[in-house]
């Protein structure tokens, strides 16, 4: 293979990898992981809040996939334990240790598995259910319709570190095979089916989970793990929100400086808007308040202040064009609404596209951003307008303080 085609099936081998890691991180479970390339061909994944770091590492580094295969009746027993088969056949062990001969015409690969969930069979055995894709089930129907009642095995591969490193220090990884699941073939199987035979619900459930995730296209190796204690992410939060704080705080100052009461009704938008953002949070499932997610929050602050700035230079433009107070109030609100609400539907298409297209931290962003873009409109809108109505509405005011 030339260095041009080798390069190129390494980029194709690191950018699967990527995103069927993303895919097991997602079955995991996680709140805003990181899975993104760092050089050449290393990838960094970071899980926060992981409890049981070792099965993370060990569905994260699997190589699981499945193989079926036609089992050679035609050779018995004892020449399979002697190894003398045919050239189209080979060996294989189940997990008792018995020799089975496989053809080595595989049928199907996990790689046309779509879906896959485990279940209890009518037995109480543990059972994976297995969909294919469209090419899959056609292959599957196309070959089972023509072998009806001939024994078809089921073959889980995966490579696993044999605890040896090679010449440049990295872990040699061995080839593992065994046949888990032969059974006859009674039918014409299509898109769905069931594999049977394995050892219990916990092992049923991981086989599904690394099934529907993909196999790895190249083994992966952990060359390096670090675990951050809780005191460094949580000074890490602690510095967080003490920035958002200090933006709060200076925001509601510049408010009271420039528009007097109304920067006052101004700042009780602001305070109802952080609370608002908590709020819903606090009743979304899964959501966590990341570094991200804070950044997020100082950003919609930013944009809630900028609301009622459009909204109070509105009202001075009027009154000093010689408009009453109500009507300055009324045509200030009126006149600021299609330049918030421009700018906000803007910032949550933004947002939208983010959410659909990022992973991990980008998504807890877009999520804290965009509650934050709504509830500031609404706040700056809806919030001030009633609490405007309540000082000044129908009574005769002169002046306003703003």
């Amino acid at each position: 293979m030339s260095d041009a085609r080798l390069s190129e099936a390494r980029e194709y081998a690191v950018q699967q990898n990527i995103n069927i890691l993303r895919n097991r991180v997602n079955q995991l479970g996680v709140a805003e992981p990181v899975v993104q390339r760092q050089g050449a061909d290393r990838i960094v994944v970071e899980l926060p809040g992981i409890q049981d770091t070792a099965r993370a590492k060990e569905i994260l580094g699997a190589t699981a996939t499945l193989e079926f295969r036609l089992v050679n009746t035609n050779v018995d027993q004892a020449a399979a334990a002697s190894g003398r088969v045919p050239g189209d056949s080979e060996v294989k062990q189940t997990r008792e240790g018995q020799p089975v001969v496989l053809y080595k015409r595989v049928i199907l690969t996990g790689d046309h598995i779509t879906d896959s969930t485990s279940s209890q069979d009518e037995y109480n055995q543990p059972q994976v259910n297995i969909s294919l894709d469209s090419a899959g089930g056609n292959i599957m129907s196309n070959f089972t319709k023509d072998n009806i009642g001939k024994p078809m095995a089921t073959l889980f591969v995966e490579y696993k570190d044999s605890g040896k490193k090679d010449a440049n220090g990295r872990a040699v990884l061995v080839k593992q095979e065994e046949v888990i699941n032969i059974a006859n073939i009674q039918s014409r199987l299509g898109n769905s089916f069931r594999i049977t035979g394995i050892n219990n619900p916990n092992e049923a459930r991981q086989l599904s989970l690394l099934l529907r995730a993909g196999a790895l296209i190249a083994p992966i190796q952990i060359v390096e793990e670090r675990t951050i204690g809780p005191t460094l992410g949580m000074q890490n939060i602690e510095q967080g929100l003490e920035a958002c704080l200090a933006g709060l705080l200076v925001s509601i100052l510049f408010m009271i400086i420039f528009y007097k009461k109304f920067g006052l009704i101004a700042t009780s938008a602001l305070i109802a808007n952080l609370i608002l953002i908590v709020g819903i949070m606090s009743l979304l499932p899964g959501a966590t308040l990341s570094m991200p997610g804070i950044a997020g929050i100082v950003l919609t602050l930013a944009v809630a202040v900028d609301a009622n700035v459009l909204i109070n230079e509105r009202i001075k433009e009027e009154l000093s064009n010689g408009r009453t107070v109500q009507q300055a109030i009324d045509e200030g609100y009126r006149g600021a609404f299609s330049s918030i609400f421009d700018a906000n539907i803007t910032t949550l298409i933004k947002v939208i596209i983010l959410y659909a297209v990022g992973t991990g931290a980008i998504k807890g962003f877009a999520i804290t951003t965009g509650i934050g873009v709504a509830t500031s409109m609404f706040t700056a809108i809806v919030g001030t307008r009633a609490i405007v109505n309540l000082l000044y509405g129908g009574k005769r005011v002169k002046k306003l303080s703003i």
